[in-house]
């Protein structure tokens, strides 16, 4: 009689986490088309550099606000009424900012996507636990960011694109991310299930903890030090297009099309880094190593495509550093996230409030350090490169923690 649910538990897993990975794309999408356009929304609105990059922080800063409690409510209520909802409230902030014609009317928008975007994050966790083995709990946690990256990687190669085409339409050029909103949430509400009709395998029985005693549980020597890295690693997939389209743009005399192209290949490498990279270093017995690997590479390639000196005419060359970038960096974030979460510590009553820590965490990255390094760049007199050898350093500087907590499996 037990056969039969356990079946369907390992059938549906994967679908159930492909589905959120969708919403994940979606949310990506909708968010880095904001990072190559700060260019043109300083021209159009009047402002500087760094306050277009605040509409990127509102959608950010929710996610540091927001991470734990949604990751707690997931374990009280479930994952799918959080994740939908937040889902819901994307949608209607992506579909409605296009309409705004000034800075605070488009930001009023980013603020109600905000809220939806600082809610869908932590449930991963919950999901993750709910339905996978604890042999798999790592390996599922760190293919999230795929998704993610992947539709970072779309906003950043099209908006500029869609706004050529549209001939500088605004609304035309946001309609597209609205539309694939509304349909990834109708998805969502109708194919996500809350839990299999058995676990995925053995438990003994397990009681609700509380915000404060799960905190307690899940902060260790391996997850503390590995916030860092997740905070610094995001920090520079959202500031590395930011910086190099202008650069593209404005030295190298890159059509805006073209430069929304290779900034944006950054996170096409991230989106297939994520998929492959984690799965080599969790199946070889030397997680730290290829850990380690990833993370030193990462912000060489980052650097060279600001310092590689490349005339006008073969500027495309950036190409290969940027793709190469994201491929090494984004898989680093979800590893972190994969050794937290295969902790003795972390049970499926405690595992959406760590996802709500490393969530917390990497809103604190895409909102403060782009911040940080679109203010260096203003304060340089608009110099880019100035910019990235701050994200550069930032990046660097995971690599301690890296060393610290994780290790050989």
């Amino acid at each position: 009689m037990t056969q039969q649910p356990n079946t369907q538990v390992f059938r549906f897993r994967w679908t159930n986490l492909f589905v959120y990975i969708l919403v994940c794309f979606m949310a990506g999408v909708g968010q880095m088309a904001l990072s190559p356009m700060f260019a043109v929304m300083a021209e159009r609105w009047r402002i500087s550099f760094g306050d277009a990059a605040l509409t990127l922080i509102a959608l950010g800063i929710f996610q540091v606000f927001l991470s734990l409690p949604a990751g707690a409510l997931s374990q009280k209520v479930g994952f799918k009424p959080v994740v939908c909802i937040g889902s819901t409230l994307l949608a209607i902030g992506y579909v409605l900012r296009g309409d705004a014609d000034n800075f605070s009317g488009f930001m009023w928008w980013n603020v109600v996507a905000g809220v939806g975007w600082g809610l869908i994050w932590a449930p991963v966790g919950t999901l993750v636990a709910n339905w996978f083995p604890h042999q798999e709990i790592g390996q599922a946690n760190a293919y999230w960011p795929a998704g993610l990256s992947a539709g970072q990687a779309v906003g950043s190669l099209t908006v500029l694109a869609f706004f050529a085409a549209s001939r500088a339409d605004w609304a035309a050029t946001w309609r597209p991310y609205g539309i694939l909103a509304v349909a990834v949430t109708i998805l969502a509400w109708v194919v996500l299930k809350e839990k299999p009709t058995v676990p995925p395998e053995p438990r003994p029985p397990m009681q609700p903890v509380s915000l404060g005693e799960g905190l307690k549980q899940v902060l260790t020597p391996v997850t503390i030090p590995l916030q860092y890295t997740v905070l610094a690693t995001v920090g520079s997939l959202a500031t590395g297009p930011a910086l190099l389209a202008p650069l593209l743009m404005g030295v190298h005399h890159m059509a805006p099309a073209t430069a929304g192209v290779v900034s944006g290949l950054a996170l096409v490498g991230g989106a297939i880094g994520s998929f492959f990279l984690p799965t080599i270093a969790f199946r070889s017995g030397k997680l730290r190593t290829y850990t380690l690997l990833y993370a030193v590479l990462a912000p060489i390639f980052f650097i060279l495509q600001f310092i590689w000196p490349v005339s006008a005419s073969s500027a495309m060359l950036l190409a290969i550093p940027s793709f190469l970038f994201g491929f090494f960096a984004a898989p680093v974030m979800g590893i972190a996230m994969g050794v937290g979460q295969m902790q003795p510590s972390v049970t499926p009553m405690n595992a959406g409030i760590l996802a709500g820590v490393y969530l917390t965490s990497i809103g604190i990255g895409a909102a403060l350090i782009s911040q940080i390094v679109s203010r260096v760049v203003d304060l340089s007199g608009g110099s880019y490169a100035a910019g990235a050898w701050v994200e550069t350093a930032l990046m660097a500087l995971s690599l301690v923690a890296v060393w610290v907590a994780v290790k050989e499996r």
